[in-house]
């Protein structure tokens, strides 16, 4: 078996190549927005020069849209992973990797709008009911 790693501006692809078939896997990175990004450097602009980069906690709602839960954090924990996207580092935890990984991340600026707000594609147990 041979394993390839290729790693492109916008996501990481390999591919394994077992003798008798060849399996490829897509590993997608978050996408934010230039206004997100934007706002989300701002804010780290802020945080004391001891924060290394946000912590994902998790979301408040569904893919259809929730809002993401960052606090500012100096390194990883045990059971996080480290993830740069758009120059901001987040440090992220092993079992929300595959909804971070699979999400857009957008920023609402109109007036009563939502602020930074997630989308992912639908997933099997997700709690929205859409399909």
């Amino acid at each position: 078996m041979v394993l390839l790693l290729i790693a492109r501006a916008d996501c990481w692809h390999y591919f394994v190549h077992v003798p008798s078939r060849c399996v490829t896997w897509k590993l997608q990175q978050m996408h934010i927005s230039a206004l997100a990004a934007d706002r989300l450097k701002e804010l780290c602009a802020r945080l004391d020069s001891a924060a290394g980069g946000l912590r994902f906690e998790g979301y408040i709602g569904t893919c259809r849209g929730s809002s993401p839960v960052f606090k500012p954090a100096a390194s990883r924990r045990a059971n996080e992973e480290e993830v740069t996207v758009s120059g901001i580092r987040f440090f992220v935890p092993v079992r929300e990797r595959g909804v971070f990984d699979s999400a857009s991340l957008d920023l609402d600026t109109s007036f009563m709008g939502r602020g930074l707000f997630l989308t992912w594609p639908h997933r099997e147990g997700c709690k929205c009911d859409c399909h």
